[in-house]
């Protein structure tokens, strides 16, 4: 009868131990597509309506992580879910190497040269 009630258990403690590995794959695999996908945009960022400015706070990264262009504040990527990686790579607009800018109306990104 012990063996019985210890297998049972085990039983729970194992599917426990499975619905656990599943979900922390899907969510893992949910933050990977995500990153992974935001660098191919489906469509140009780059045209003019959503590119449009007036001044260089109307300018937002036009990617969640490791932005090399800009677009304007309404054409902005929803970046609420999305986990970037901590590095800085260069050519993007991380760690201070690039900003937005308005330049003749247009939203650019703006590098520094060092």
């Amino acid at each position: 009868m012990r063996f019985v009630k210890y297998m049972k258990k085990r039983r729970w403690i194992i599917a426990l131990i499975v619905l656990v590995m599943f979900i922390t794959i899907i969510v893992g695999y949910r933050v990977g597509v995500k990153n992974g996908f935001d660098e191919k945009i489906a469509d140009n960022k780059t045209t003019n309506e959503k590119s449009y400015c007036k001044i260089d706070s109307d300018c937002v990264p036009d990617l969640c992580c490791h932005a090399k262009g800009c677009v304007n504040k309404e054409n902005a990527p929803n970046c609420r879910e999305i986990m970037c990686t901590m590095e800085c790579r260069e050519g993007t607009l991380d760690c201070g190497y690039g900003k937005c800018e308005c330049i003749n109306n247009k939203c650019v990104a703006v590098f520094k040269n060092e």
